[in-house]
């Protein structure tokens, strides 16, 4: 059978994809201690992480993205772009570095002209946000709606961006990303949308930067962004330079 990665490699040579989030999950077993640890951690690592858990029965999930996907508070709906990855050794050439660039700009304009149709849409300045061993470039954005807006509407609207999902973002190309992923084995929650409201405020991210498990089977995944341009070695890097940056955190 023809392998996932190579579906994609071709699909964004004959242009059927501007862009594509494949994702790659590392896979272990746990042989000491307790998984419910993780959700712990959470309240201590920095404020810059959006931090998230939860346990249902025998499956369970720890987080920390660097994404917040949207704060909802009132008509003043907040977000922002992130995408562009590289090791905090290579920021100079990083800041740069035309497919890195391109590939924010695809995330920053899509949410742009998505944003529009609710409001009037503020984008602030490309910059280089430092997590760790890790630089991403990433934009703010604002959105003064001109109605009122429940969230799951607002979810399915932005939900998934081209920073984790796919260009053009039709539903026979969401329907190939989503078997693609399957046969690659990601957990389904990767990238999903996880949030609350407190005080009036809704508060979500996206599911990334995480590590789940069931029973004592642990799933650590990671995604990375390739464009018709793409460096197969270097995207394959950048891959596992995620999963470290993940492990590190939270000291496993």
């Amino acid at each position: 059978a023809t392998s996932p990665d190579v579906i994609t490699l071709t699909d964004l040579a004959t242009g059927r994809y501007a862009k594509i989030v494949p994702v790659v999950t590392e896979v272990g077993r746990l042989l000491a201690g307790d998984l419910d640890a993780l959700v712990h951690l959470l309240p201590g690592l920095p404020e810059v992480y959006w931090s998230y858990g939860y346990r249902v029965g025998p499956r369970g999930l720890g987080g920390a993205p660097p994404e917040r996907r949207s704060s909802l508070a009132g008509q003043r709906l907040g977000t922002m772009a992130l995408a562009g990855t590289a090791p905090v050794e290579r920021e100079e050439p990083f800041a740069s570095h035309p497919k890195e660039i391109r590939e924010h700009e695809l995330v920053a304009s899509y949410l742009v002209e998505s944003l529009a149709a609710l409001g009037r849409v503020e984008r602030g300045a490309r910059e280089i946000l430092r997590l760790g061993s890790l630089v991403h470039f990433h934009s703010r954005l604002a959105v003064e709606l001109e109605s009122p807006a429940r969230v799951d509407h607002l979810v399915a609207t932005l939900h998934p961006t081209p920073a984790l999902g796919v260009l053009p973002r039709t539903p026979e190309n969401l329907a190939r990303l989503a078997a693609y992923r399957t046969e690659a084995g990601a957990p389904h929650r990767f990238g999903a949308p996880f949030g609350l409201q407190v005080d009036g405020v809704f508060h979500g991210v996206v599911g990334i930067r995480h590590i789940c498990w069931r029973d004592r089977t642990v799933l650590l995944p990671s995604g990375c962004g390739l464009l018709p341009e793409s460096d197969p070695v270097r995207e394959w890097r950048e891959l596992a330079l995620k999963r470290e940056s993940v492990k590190r955190l939270f000291g496993v």
